[in-house]
């Protein structure tokens, strides 16, 4: 659920399959804003912990409804870590050089600080590969 929440906001590149044009309307718009990561986000952690309080099988401490008992911390801890993903991403996304509406439906301004440079995942691919796949020689070292 946190990858979901925190990728979620990219949903907008399916414009792309859409028209050029639809493209450029939708890229980093509605679905890049603080309130939709935020109700996306919740929908997210609440299906989440409402789906795993239900009891699988196997002995479990049960509460009175009859679902299994999870203890307040995690579930809090879950939700806040779910909000954060989701709001991560819209900053990592601010922080770039192409604009993002954040604060849409209140502004339609884009934020575009260009603190971060564009990530290639490819050539992130490329160096987790390298150092993974490194060659050792006899002695152990690569």
């Amino acid at each position: 659920m946190i990858v979901i929440a925190g990728s979620i906001a990219n949903i907008d590149v399916v414009s792309a399959m859409v028209s050029p044009s639809a493209f450029i309307e939708w890229h980093r718009t509605y679905a890049h804003s603080i309130v939709v990561s935020l109700i996306v986000s919740a929908v997210l952690a609440v299906a989440y912990i409402s789906a795993s309080s239900r009891p699988v099988g196997g002995p479990e401490e049960k509460t009175p409804s009859g679902m299994p008992a999870l203890p307040k911390a995690p579930r809090a801890a879950f939700f806040a870590a779910v909000i954060f993903a989701g709001l991560l991403h819209l900053v990592l996304d601010a922080a770039q050089p192409d604009g993002t509406m954040i604060f849409w439906p209140l502004s339609t301004q884009r934020v575009a600080l260009d603190w971060l440079p564009h990530i290639d995942p490819w050539i992130i691919a490329i160096l987790l590969a390298a150092l993974f796949f490194a060659r050792t020689d006899a002695t152990g070292d690569r």
